[in-house]
């Protein structure tokens, strides 16, 4: 299967390189998981965005075509698809400082509440783990340069890119 790659809606954005480092940071981290479903390279363990129990996993960031302030809400908030969940990470979501879709954990439905994240991140964090996705991920192809920056320049990881 060949991914369609849409146009970088980040394209005319710039990008602070100490946030992408950040947020880059914060994805491979094991209490973010963010590789777990999404993979390493941004591509999704069920790229489709169809979710089965077959395959498990989150759908293609380098396919996404969400805003910055939809990513922000998606990581700060969660959310429930069919069976499976986008984790929620901010602690401070579903309240009134921090409404998800406009509502409380009172006004959810039931099922419509996601599982809290390992890690729970600051809104700085979350901002930077967004930034890093659309710097590195949304719309673009895997180059050796952000390999090698994920994976250190050593990494046999990154032959493929090569």
């Amino acid at each position: 299967m060949v991914a369609v790659l849409a146009a970088a809606p980040a394209a005319a954005e710039e990008f602070d390189p100490a946030q992408v480092d950040a947020g880059r940071a914060i994805y491979q981290t094991t209490g973010a998981n963010c590789e777990m479903c999404h993979e390493w390279t941004g591509t999704g363990r069920n790229p489709n965005g169809r979710y089965s129990e077959v395959m498990a996993g989150g759908p293609s960031l380098v396919a996404s075509t969400m805003d910055r302030a939809a990513m922000i809400e998606i990581v700060s908030c969660g959310k429930m698809v069919g069976w499976g969940v986008m984790p929620q990470y901010r602690n401070d979501a579903w309240t009134p400082a921090l409404r998800c879709g406009g509502k409380v954990a009172a006004d959810r439905a039931p099922g419509e509440a996601p599982e809290a994240g390992l890690l729970g991140l600051a809104a700085a964090q979350v901002e930077a783990v967004v930034t890093y996705v659309r710097a590195v991920y949304q719309g673009q192809r895997m180059t050796l340069a952000n390999c090698q920056k994920y994976f250190g320049d050593k990494s046999k990881a990154c032959d493929l890119y090569r």
